[in-house]
């Protein structure tokens, strides 16, 4: 008898960061430490009951992480590829929107919300002073530029749209505001500083995006008060969100901006749009980092997961020839980097990628207006499925493209979905919740889809399978249209074991099985962890 249970949920991502080749995510109050290509290394808990706002690190492999009004410095351990242990933990008096390391690392300064900034003493976290801004109010964002006491300068972002620059170094209490930036029409989400292009890149709750171009080497007088020769000015205001803008990174020559929207937005600094992705499927982007190491972007959302975009915008689209007198319906790219499309006249197209054309391969009447396409794991094959409840194969060689064999059922009921799971097996859902198992058999030169065993899905609206995986040597998992994952024997029709609502009433899309774990994803942004056990 195999049983699942559950191993892991995860929640909306907070914080992104990008420390060498490793990129940390605050997701809740654990830190999840994955390596640059994406596996996970550990799940590191830092606060409870808070979530996780910030990760800075230093030169001496230490991370200061903040959430709410908590602040712990731990040790990361890159021989291990993880974080060893707690160092510090401070209680603060209020809300942390920054944090950054000073004076060789020796001393590390928070900016809290009620606009005042702290010196500690980073072996301790002991407060050496407290300095506030002469004008006191509430801010929305903040964030600290240069690395010692001297020459730190806080920019503020408060709830009425001005952006508040002012040194802690120039008051022994409080400190007068240098500059004001005004002209957002809503409250200061984000500020970052690029040293290089010397620019102020902000976002507000009025959905602009606005660039700052700072005067030469403003942020270097370390002494001076009279900063008059100095200037900041408004050099493009950008439209593109259609809700307001949480984040932005200055990333080499680009300005990277996300929110509330789902959208991430690339400009360039004469104000353009260059690049845009749609992610974390229509929740809130949190969080935006750049692993240099591997040219990417990384963004946290309240989809629960992590989205990476490689930055290189040098790769143009390229427009491939239309599709005359036809409208495609599905597509899928093939192993040797070619397409296969499906019209909804029923015709199969393929375009060879190195002639840069379309060829017309075969009409299949069966397919008109209807018609599911899906490639197997290895891209060389795929199999179409239409209303009539037929079934074509097709493989690819090289740029050719081979019908290995047709099968027309004699129910005629309509196919609603089709799920590969190995090169010579796939799964099909008809009416009634029926799945059909088949196998793609080769006698001689002769290819044909064979039929061997079928099942049930429990009752329920929808009653289709969405995604499937072959685990152990006899069982099947299938994930169906209303969220719920099923276990099979494959010597039986009747279900063994579900896991109901396992991704609500959304659906789920993709399962993965492998070392006795099995992985699912849904519509609802959810990742589970099964472990799966085979008893008696």
């Amino acid at each position: 008898m195999v049983e699942i249970t559950s191993k892991i949920i995860k929640t909306d991502v907070t914080c992104v960061k990008c420390f060498q080749k490793y990129i940390l995510a605050g997701i809740g109050g654990n830190v999840h430490v994955f390596f640059k290509t994406g596996k996970l290394l550990q799940i590191y808990p830092v606060f409870e009951g808070e979530k996780i706002h910030g990760i800075v690190g230093n030169s001496m492999n230490k991370l200061a992480i903040f959430g709410a009004n908590l602040l712990k410095i731990v040790e990361f351990d890159f021989i291990t590829s993880q974080i060893v242990k707690d160092i510090v933990k401070r209680h603060c008096a209020d809300w942390i929107f920054a944090v950054a390391w000073l004076n060789a690392d020796t001393q590390i300064t928070t900016i809290f919300a009620q606009n005042y900034v702290s010196l500690w003493c980073s072996a301790d976290l002991k407060l050496a002073q407290n300095v506030g801004c002469a004008e006191r109010c509430t801010l929305y964002s903040a964030t600290l530029v240069n690395d010692t006491w001297d020459g730190l300068y806080a920019l503020s972002g408060t709830v009425f749209g001005q952006i508040l620059i002012w040194k802690p170094a120039n008051g022994t209490y409080f400190s007068p505001v240098l500059w004001r930036l005004q002209g957002h029409d809503g409250a200061i989400f984000s500020i970052v500083y690029d040293k290089l292009s010397n620019t102020i890149a902000t976002t507000s709750d009025d959905r602009t995006v606005r660039l700052w171009t700072v005067g030469k080497d403003l942020f270097q007088h370390e002494t001076s008060e009279d900063n008059s020769f100095s200037t900041i000015t408004l050099a493009h205001t950008m439209y593109g969100h259609i809700a307001r803008v949480f984040r932005c990174k200055i990333i080499k020559n680009y300005i990277v901006t996300a929110g509330e929207d789902s959208f991430v937005h690339i400009w360039n600094f004469a104000g353009q749009l260059v690049r845009t992705f749609n992610t974390h499927q229509g929740g809130c982007v949190w969080a935006i980092d750049y692993c240099n190491i591997a040219d990417l972007i990384v963004t946290g959302g309240g989809d629960t997961g992590l989205s990476v975009y490689p930055l290189n915008l040098d790769n143009k689209l390229t427009l491939l020839p239309t599709v005359e007198n036809e409208t495609p319906r599905t597509l899928k790219l093939t192993a040797s980097n070619n397409i296969v499309l499906v019209t909804d006249a029923g015709l199969l197209k393929y375009y060879k990628n190195d002639e840069k054309s379309w060829s017309e391969i075969c009409l299949h009447e069966d397919l008109k207006s209807y018609a599911i396409l899906e490639m197997s794991a290895c891209r060389s094959l795929f199999a179409l499925a239409g209303l009539r409840g037929t079934i074509h194969v097709y493989k690819e060689t090289g740029n050719t493209l081979t019908n290995l064999c047709s099968l027309e059922k004699s129910s005629g009921n309509r196919i609603y979905s089709l799920q590969w799971l190995r090169s010579d097996k796939f799964l099909t859902s008809t009416t009634d919740g029926v799945m059909h198992l088949w196998h793609l058999r080769q006698v001689d030169a002769k290819y044909s889809v064979e039929s061997s065993q079928n099942f049930i899905l429990p009752p329920c609206k929808e009653r289709w399978a969405t995604s499937a995986v072959l685990c152990f040597e006899n069982n099947l998992v299938v994930g169906d249209r209303k969220g719920n994952i099923h276990l099979y024997s494959l010597d039986t029709m009747d279900v063994l074991q579900s896991v109901k609502k396992a991704h609500c009433h959304l659906g789920v899309t993709s399962l993965h099985y492998t070392n006795n774990e099995l992985t699912s994803l849904g519509r609802n942004g959810i990742k589970n962890t099964y472990n799966l056990s085979c008893k008696g």
